[in-house]
């Protein structure tokens, strides 16, 4: 079977991220002492309010697909809760429910990258944003964070970093 370009697109070192995760919870599983450090999936259970809402819910019939952009009395919340604490002011319309970061991540990338665009990363990243990035068509430019500096971006290597592509 030949696949598409967007296949190799998102490949790379961070696209074994999940592989590596479900590796430690084999190994982990088994007893060995393991520090998860991989993806963002939680160490802990889902708290009992949440899972009991969410029987809750199902039982009452939230059985359906959503709108794609989500609940519509949740993005109304979102917005307020963000013109509350920013002071911005945002309607629902502006607003886009995803279910976690890297898919808010990926959808704003795809909505706003074209092939050949440059996004400036502070590296180390993320081991998924690459692939992230590359799914788009751009590519990540990856500025160093260094120790000497704490880890904290220099405006300089950003300045230095960006070209007509950025």
């Amino acid at each position: 079977m030949q696949f598409s370009s967007l296949v190799t697109r998102i490949s790379g070192e961070g696209s074994k991220a999940w592989e590596i995760h479900y590796l430690a919870r084999t190994r982990e599983a088994r007893g060995e002492d393991v520090i998860l450090l991989s993806v963002g999936d939680p160490d802990f259970e889902t708290p009992e309010p949440i899972v009991d809402r969410a029987i809750h819910s199902l039982r009452n019939g939230r059985t359906h697909y959503t709108a794609p952009a989500g609940i519509a009395a949740l993005r109304d919340a979102i917005a307020k809760y963000h013109h509350a604490t920013t002071g911005q002011s945002v309607t629902s319309d502006q607003v886009v429910v995803v279910p976690g970061a890297q898919c808010g991540l990926f959808s704003a990338l795809l909505c706003t990258l074209d092939a050949g665009d440059e996004v400036i990363v502070p590296q180390p990243m993320y081991v998924t944003y690459e692939a992230t990035i590359g799914a788009s068509g751009a590519r990540a430019v990856e500025v160093p964070l260094r120790s000497e500096r704490r880890f904290h971006v220099d405006p300089e290597e950003i300045e230095d970093a960006v070209t007509a592509k950025t």
